[in-house]
């Protein structure tokens, strides 16, 4: 997995992490990321009782990767801090006809709407994407945001087997990234 993946797909920032160096274990397939967060000995991640930080030299720290995305891409099953939110955050998948159906009944107003639909491969190849503008401010303050649409994404280029995983991840502005999963019949 490239840098740039890894970081997407947590959507950390390199200053955020102030990387030194990224790299997967051939042994486990863990992806960890190397970084200057403390020199004085390993420090757990906060909030993840299962996060893997280990001592690599005196001046950085590993991160395992697999826990951190487990931290921050919230689910249906796991919505995590965001408990309560699954409803309208989490996307819901359906294949019908070779194509797939994302539904995501999210509000859509200018302060608080979803951003964008990833559709990923199980090995997290982004086979499709769409984005949503910022919506125009409400005309009346009382004004009902409009609800986002289904996303239909045409499964045809794709060539897909059964039993192939696609994942659909959603960013919202204010509650991260939430991921729906489906199998191709």
């Amino acid at each position: 997995m490239k840098r740039r993946d890894v970081l997407e797909t947590i959507g950390i920032s390199v200053a955020s992490l102030a990387l030194v160096r990224c790299s997967q274990d051939a042994g486990t397939g863990r992806t960890e990321v190397s970084s200057a967060l403390t020199t004085d000995g390993p420090r757990p991640v906060k909030g993840a009782a299962d996060a893997t930080v280990n001592q690599n030299t005196a001046s950085s720290t590993l991160v395992n990767v697999d826990s951190m995305v487990a931290m921050t891409v919230f689910s249906k099953a796991k919505p995590g801090k965001w408990a309560g939110k699954e409803g309208t955050h989490a996307p819901t998948l359906s294949i019908a006809d070779n194509k797939l159906q994302v539904s995501t009944p999210h509000g859509m107003a200018r302060d608080h709407y979803i951003m964008w639909h990833q559709l990923r491969n199980k090995a997290g190849l982004i086979l499709a994407e769409v984005s949503f503008p910022q919506p125009a401010a409400a005309a009346t303050p009382d004004a009902i945001p409009v609800t986002l649409a289904p996303t239909i994404f045409d499964l045809t280029p794709l060539k897909l087997k059964a039993g192939d995983e696609l994942r659909v991840y959603s960013l919202c502005n204010q509650h991260g990234i939430w991921v729906g999963t489906t199998t191709v019949a």
